[in-house]
């Protein structure tokens, strides 16, 4: 049987044109600032961004944490959603590591903030309060379905904290995502931005690796706070030369997820006992329910795995997302698998 892998774009894997890129890759010592290829791959993430400059890390959650080091001191305050990525999966990196507190704000539907939220969430300027120094945007957002912000919507809340000296950070692990759903370029989605990490390694296919951007003075400054997490880098050219070409023959195709979400989406609405809002399927995740009355607590996932279907998450907010292996005869596999696997579950329920 086949395994289908929906648990993420994470699990995608290198092209040929990227492994033989890697084999290739001319490489110096990162660290001392001499391995050609990472520079070309900064360079090239930096004009893409609209930035100054890119620092390769070897993660988002790195870059979401780094931002935080740069742009705080001990005892700050940095304002969250409470559905975001770095506040719920990122092991309280802010806290544990940062020394600073969170605080939370209220996702919309589709991750955004409201402007009044963000406005009330400002810390005053009394010796006894934290001082509020970086909003964290998240675009696309991942637990609210893989949705999208506008660039005025990010711009609104953007502008007041600026109007009160804060930064805003962008966790924009899926932005090319976002600026293909609304048919717009990266660099005019993020010219607001203070700084951005983005990941090569979900979408994109890169086997490792996120780039941070911003201006130069705050990647100087990143490249402190990243050598204190341990992660300076020798011969990073070759986990760089697979990122050029997923910046520069991969994002277009991203179109390709986008449309297969949508067709899966469709497939799944049209079984029995399942349901998926179809608003929300913007990218390339798809989220559904599947029917309690009719399951009970017998784990959905567990069952999909029976029958050669990876995902995650539980009956009531499970998680599918296409990605470069997955194809529309995948889908349509899946779905059939899936149908067949209610229709005999129910069955054996009515014996």
């Amino acid at each position: 049987m086949e395994i289908i892998d929906f648990r993420s774009d994470t699990v995608t894997k290198p092209t040929k044109e990227m492994r033989q890129a890697m084999y290739d890759a001319e490489v110096g010592d990162d660290s001392r600032r001499d391995d050609p290829t990472t520079i070309k791959l900064e360079a090239l993430a930096a004009e893409i961004t609209g930035k100054e400059e890119g620092l390769l890390m070897a993660s988002g959650s790195m870059g979401n944490l780094v931002s935080v080091l740069v742009n705080t001191n001990r005892g700050d305050e940095i304002i969250q959603g409470h559905r975001s990525h770095f506040y719920t999966t990122e092991s309280g990196a802010a806290s544990g590591i940062g020394s600073v507190q969170t605080k939370v704000i209220q996702n919309g539907p589709r991750g955004e903030f409201q402007p009044e939220d963000v406005k009330n969430a400002i810390q005053g300027t009394a010796y006894f309060l934290p001082r509020t120094k970086l909003l964290s945007i998240e675009n696309t957002h991942n637990n609210c379905g893989g949705t999208v912000q506008t660039k005025d919507e990010m711009t609104n809340v953007i502008n007041i904290m600026h109007n009160a000296g804060i930064k805003v950070h962008l966790d924009g692990a899926r932005i090319f995502n976002a600026a293909v759903y609304l048919k717009t370029t990266t660099k005019d989605l993020c010219t607001d931005i203070d700084d951005l990490t983005f990941c090569l390694s979900k979408g994109l296919s890169a086997p490792i690796g996120s780039v941070l951007c911003g201006t130069h003075e705050f990647i100087e400054e990143a490249r402190r706070a990243r050598q204190s997490l341990g992660g300076a880098l020798r011969q990073s050219g070759i986990i760089s030369a697979a990122g050029i070409l997923a910046l520069t023959t991969m994002i277009d195709r991203l179109e390709d997820d986008h449309e297969n979400a949508k067709y899966l989406a469709t497939l799944l609405s049209n079984i029995s006992h399942i349901s998926v809002n179809h608003n929300k399927v913007q990218t390339n995740m798809v989220y559904c329910a599947f029917d309690n009355n009719v399951f009970g607590n017998t784990e959905i996932k567990s069952l999909l795995d029976n029958i050669g279907i990876k995902t995650i998450g539980s009956n009531d907010d499970l998680r599918f997302v296409t990605h470069r292996h997955i194809t529309k005869k995948h889908i349509e596999i899946a779905a059939n698998r899936i149908n067949k696997m209610i229709k005999e579950q129910i069955s054996s329920f009515q014996k």
